[in-house]
């Protein structure tokens, strides 16, 4: 236990993590301040809260309708002539809309898999079949049929993808490059190898003392997050569906904004512990802090370089990459879309694999820690 609190505290005494995190908390807070005030949309929003019912999409056009004619007739500029009430109620008639669509939408990708299905069953490919009857029921639990206001959810779930991914990433990769790689420039390492019994315990020490670390990171911005948007926009819309944070619109997932968010955590907390882990042995193997400072940044932003040179024109780039760490830790792309492993003929739906990826991540580096730290040799 003083071996983990002697980690924790040399970690947590590096004055860089606070300056990479007080600068981007400060950005992050600018740059929610600086958003349009949204509380006229909050009031209209509530008035028409609830199920979406034929009558509510009727009353909702006849909105829309009478809106648009008072609108000027050329695009750019359009808003100019409405209040600012109404302004409001035409977005929120197209959002009525977007959602009714969305399950819509949803009944078109069926039709569209059961003629994939007659054509898998026809030649024979029983792992297609399987997978497309799974994609198929997966969409028929979609609907979206009720409507409120929800920009502080939805905000708060696409955080994770953004600044949350960034913060996470950027504070590992900080706080953990140099755990023994400045031990290794300043000499001490040689003193803990001499100590065949306990190199061990001080591994364990500092890989523990990485996780707590992980798990504190992640948790400040966490709470940042849902304080600031609950602030700036409240709480309500956590019950509705997942399709309506926009880019979950071709979601087969059928669950609330509040169910996707624990579980988002769950797969970015995983997806921080493993990085965590692969970090440590980035700094176990590199001569200089700079070295493991820089190997680690590749672990962490290599996937992203990929995805923006080769994944636009490479798809198969992008299905490789929705299992790196990076966007594991991402989790967006596990529930944008269907997408799955087969399995002896058996689909494996994205976000379990994420997950069996994350875990087998997580579990070799910590074997490979132990591996490398007995090994070691004095300098």
């Amino acid at each position: 236990m003083n071996l983990l609190r002697w980690e924790l505290k040399k970690i947590f005494q590096q004055k860089t993590i606070y300056i990479v995190a007080v600068v981007m908390l400060a950005f992050f807070t600018t740059n929610a301040l600086g958003r349009e005030d949204r509380t006229m949309s909050r009031e209209v929003y509530r008035e028409w809260a609830g199920p979406i019912t034929t009558e509510k999409m009727d009353k909702a056009k006849k909105l829309y309708d009478d809106i648009s004619k008072t609108m000027p007739e050329v695009e750019e500029g359009r808003f100019e002539d409405l209040s600012d009430r109404e302004r409001v109620e035409y977005s929120m008639s197209e959002m009525l809309a977007y959602g009714k669509n969305s399950t819509n939408s949803a009944k078109a990708q069926i039709a569209q898999i059961e003629k994939r299905i007659i054509k898998a069953v026809s030649a024979g490919d029983d792992a297609l079949v399987n997978k497309l009857k799974l994609e198929k029921q997966m969409y028929s639990q979609v609907q979206v049929n009720t409507f409120a206001y929800h920009d502080g959810p939805q905000e708060i779930v696409d955080t994770v993808n953004t600044f949350g991914l960034v913060f996470s990433g950027l504070l590992l990769v900080v706080g953990l490059a140099g755990i023994y790689s400045s031990e290794r420039s300043s000499g001490v390492e040689n003193y803990m190898l001499s100590a065949k019994n306990g190199r061990e315990k001080v591994m364990r020490a500092k890989m523990y003392a990485s996780f707590l670390y992980a798990l504190s990171v992640v948790a400040v911005w966490e709470l940042y997050s849902v304080s600031m948007w609950t602030y700036l926009y409240g709480a309500d819309g956590w019950n509705l569906p997942l399709q309506y944070s926009f880019k979950y619109y071709f979601s087969p997932y059928s669950m609330t904004l509040a169910e996707y968010h624990g579980i988002q955590m769950g797969i970015h907390v995983l997806g921080a512990l493993a990085l965590a882990g692969v970090i440590v042995i980035v700094s176990m193997i590199s001569r200089s802090s700079m070295i493991a400072l820089f190997g680690a940044g590749v672990v962490f932003g290599l996937p992203v370089f990929i995805e923006s040179m080769l994944g636009m024109d490479q798809e198969w780039v992008n299905n490789l990459l929705t299992y790196s760490l990076t966007n594991i830790m991402k989790v967006e792309g596990l529930f944008e879309k269907f997408k799955s492993v087969s399995l002896f003929g058996m689909p494996v739906i994205a976000p379990y694999v994420g997950i069996v990826v994350a875990v087998i991540v997580l579990g070799l580096a910590i074997y490979l820690a132990r591996f490398l730290i007995v090994r070691k040799e004095v300098v």
